[in-house]
């Protein structure tokens, strides 16, 4: 999983710099407006295994302080 979480990763900020300087020099095009949908689509992926990763270690932690 976390190797997928990388690629996740790297996949969101490529986009993330590359939509930057379209929309910064207004450059694009009509066509590539569903871009912004992918964004927010990868932006929750990233917020889910996030959250996912938080509660794991969460939850790791909580039954390592119970076993005491």
């Amino acid at each position: 999983m976390e190797s997928i979480g990388k690629k996740i990763w790297t996949f969101f900020i490529i986009w993330y710099i590359c939509g930057v300087i379209l929309v910064a020099f207004d450059l694009l095009p009509p066509w590539l407006e569903w871009a912004n949908s992918v964004f927010l689509y990868v932006s929750g992926l990233i917020v889910i295994l996030y959250l996912l990763n938080s509660l794991e270690k969460n939850s790791m932690l909580s039954s390592s302080h119970s076993s005491l």
